[in-house]
Formats: structure tokens, C-alpha cells, sequence
């Protein structure tokens, strides 16, 4: 089943054809995305400086998130290069800036603030896919990173497992089944075949990751695994469940479960 989501980018103020860089990770450049919408959009350039992220950003890296960001109608090109234009706005300055802001502001803030940008552009949906491939009403996401050992993952597979499908590599799907229980796995190329089923689905549940960043982006109904240390993507919005602790009454009733 295919479905066309429309998204509709605000008039800006500011002129087309700037040139924009990041250095990843993925979750952090989606998170950059209503800066980039907010000042005209134009060219991004993945730069890599593994002294930011600890992780390089490759060109096959870029290769993952690449056809999910072009379809934005405010990206008109995506490049990896090896330093960061000095031309280009640097999206990555809010991790110098970290000690200004509180843990739980949410990383979009961060980022629309350096810029001089008011907080609320990340209200509207950022992202859009070109079609929602509906694999299974729920899906579920926990990379390795940004783990709450609270959450009631237990009882979020015994409640979702049998209408749901996992998202992530073939490893973290390895290790949630072990620990949690069965939950299918659905390769993805890419980011973008990630997102067309976020989008295709009716819930999103996950930790902080670069899945969780495209929920958001999407404005998908999520159950989030809050990370106690580092709670930056909460937004406080309708559609949105935060769970810091061992509550499963918290975990949502849909039709048809």
C-alpha cells in the first residue's frame, strides 16, 4: 500500500542557494534539517571530522542518508567532502555551544538557536517521503547508544510484537530479540526505505537514535526510551509519549491491538 504525504515548507526570509555542512551523526543532520528550511535551503555538504561525532562520516555513509535528504524540497544537492566549506553554514556549532543549553533541550532548539532562530520551526513536520510502504502498525527501534535500562521493552513486544517490525541493523535486531523477544526484522537499504515505513506505520517506538530523529521529523506517534543522561529529543507534543521509567501502563492502546 502505497500513500502520498504531502509537506508544505514555510516562506522564508532568508535567500535560496546557501551552501550548509554537518558532520553527522545521521540523527543529528535530521535534526539540523528545519534550520536548513528555516534559512532557504540549498546544498548540504557531509564533511568528515571524526574529532566531533568519534565517528567519520564516509561517503558510503553518505550514501545512507543521501535519498532520504534530497527528497526535501528545500536540499537541492548532498556531497561528502573531507573538511567543511568555509563558505558553508556550520550545523555542527551547536556541540560547541553544548554547556549554554539544558540536557533536555531538544537538539532542533539547539541547532535553530546558534542559527538565531526562533525555537518553534521544529513544530511542523520537517520531512516528507515520497510514499508510506505499510509493513506493520508498529515499529520498533533501540540502537546501542542512548539506552534506558527502565523501559518496558518486555512488555511493549508482549503488548505490539506480533503487529510490529524492527528497524535498525541485523546486530541491534539480534541483541533486542534476545533480550526483549520476537519481533521480525526489515532490512532498509537506506534511510529513506526506513522512513517510508515509520510512515506507513501507526506507532514509533525507540531510543534516541537517527529512526527516532525521522518519527520526529515525520511527526509519527512515538514511544520514546528516554536516555536519563542525555533526554534532548523530548518535544513536549501531541502524538509524542516519553517513558524515563519501568511504566508499561504508558504504553498506548491502538485500534486493532
Amino acid at each position: 500500500m502505497r500513500k502520498i504525504i504531502h509537506l508544505r515548507s514555510p516562506i522564508s526570509r532568508f535567500p535560496r542557494g546557501r551552501e550548509f555542512a554537518h558532520a553527522g551523526k545521521f540523527g543529528d543532520i535530521i535534526y539540523a534539517l528545519p534550520a536548513i528550511r528555516a534559512m532557504g535551503g540549498g546544498k548540504l555538504w557531509l564533511h568528515d571530522w571524526a574529532c566531533e561525532t568519534l565517528l567519520a562520516m564516509t561517503p558510503e555513509a553518505v550514501n545512507v542518508i543521501r535519498p532520504l535528504l534530497l527528497l526535501q524540497p528545500y536540499i537541492t544537492e548532498v556531497s561528502w567532502c573531507q573538511q567543511r566549506p568555509s563558505a558553508a553554514v556550520d550545523l555542527s556549532m551547536f556541540r560547541w555551544h553544548s554547556n549554554r543549553f539544558a540536557r533536555s533541550l531538544p537538539l532542533t532548539r539547539q541547532v535553530l538557536r546558534c542559527c538565531g532562530l526562533p525555537e518553534h520551526l521544529d513544530t511542523p513536520p520537517w520531512l516528507r517521503v515520497d510514499f508510506a510502504v505499510s509493513r506493520a502498525p508498529v515499529v520498533m527501534a533501540r540502537s546501542s547508544r542512548y539506552q534506558n535500562p527502565h523501559f518496558p521493552w518486555r512488555e511493549a513486544v508482549q503488548k505490539y510484537g506480533d503487529k510490529a517490525v524492527f528497524l535498525g541493523t541485523q546486530e541491534e535486531h539480534r541483541v533486542f530479540v534476545d533480550a526483549f523477544g520476537a519481533v521480525p526484522w526489515a532490512y532498509t537499504a537506506d534511510l529513506l526505505e526506513a522512513a517510508r515505513i515509520i510512515a506507513g506505520a501507526g506507532l514509533f517506538v525507540g531510543n534516541q537514535s537517527a529512526l527516532r530523529a525521522i518519527a520526529e521529523g515525520l511527526k509519527a506517534n512515538v514511544v520514546q526510551e528516554v536516555c536519563l543522561e542525555m533526554p534532548n529529543t523530548c518535544f513536549g507534543r501531541p502524538g509524542e509519549i516519553n517513558i524515563s521509567a519501568h511504566c508499561p501502563e504508558l504504553l498506548p492502546y491502538l485500534p486493532g491491538f
